[in-house]
């Protein structure tokens, strides 16, 4: 059985442009979950049943830093049919994917109430999960943004992101060297997706593996929804 150990690092922003990373800490092992071929590499709705946690042979697979629970009744959320998925503060679930240079991600996100700080909700790694490479987040401003790891904000997406609000984003991480490593971010606006902005200036040299959906909030709850990841762009979310 392959063995993989990942890390949940718990983020706080000193400072708008400035996130500062604490420790990380280790995990278990991965969980299988089985996706069918084609173009869409992993898509998970949390609608016939929580995601399988019964053991990983090969990627795609799961794994849980703390309990977030994939049963959450949709019910006033605004989320994708039945099901979908909690998030508390420091809590996560890692994606293992298999290696490769160029991810498109997607999802439905909303979170509880009122943030009291710029908070993240999803990054990217590589590396067997050792090295983040990327992440969005949202400012108290309800404004989304991404950044790759060693590069600069990007410009924020012109959404409005709030606690009233759920959303699909688009994320596309590209690995090209030492430098220049770009991500992107787009929101569908219910036909479309947005104009992007992105950030094409980072540094961690590692192609994708890993992509984490977290909570770096202290209070607040995130919920996540209908993800889809695939090596080409996805052209709808829903």
């Amino acid at each position: 059985m392959r063995k993989l150990l990942v890390t949940l690092s718990i983020l706080i922003f000193i400072a708008f442009t400035a996130p500062c990373f604490a420790q990380q800490q280790m995990l278990g092992v991965l969980a299988r979950k089985n996706v069918a071929g084609g173009a869409i590499y992993l898509a998970e709705t949390f609608e016939t049943s929580e995601y399988d946690t019964t053991g990983c042979g090969a990627a795609p697979c799961y794994t849980e830093a703390g309990a977030p629970d994939g049963d959450t009744n949709t019910a006033g959320l605004d989320m994708v049919g039945s099901l979908c998925l909690t998030v508390d503060p420091t809590e996560g679930l890692f994606f293992t994917l298999a290696d490769d240079d160029e991810y498109y991600v997607t999802f439905r996100a909303r979170y509880s109430e009122t943030l009291e700080s710029n908070e993240i909700f999803m990054q990217i790694f590589g590396n067997n999960g050792a090295n983040l490479l990327g992440m969005v987040y949202v400012s108290t401003a309800g404004k989304p943004y991404a950044k790759a790891q060693g590069g600069s904000n990007s410009a924020d997406l012109g959404a409005v992101f709030t606690a009233t609000t759920s959303l699909y984003f688009k994320v596309r991480y590209k690995h090209v060297g030492a430098a220049n490593n770009e991500i992107e971010l787009w929101y569908w606006n219910g036909a479309a997706w947005s104009a992007s902005v992105s950030n094409l200036t980072g540094t961690t040299n590692y192609d994708i593996d890993t992509i984490l959906f977290l909570n770096s909030a202290d209070a607040e709850i995130f919920y996540f929804d209908h993800i889809k990841v695939s090596t080409t762009n996805i052209a709808d979310p829903t």
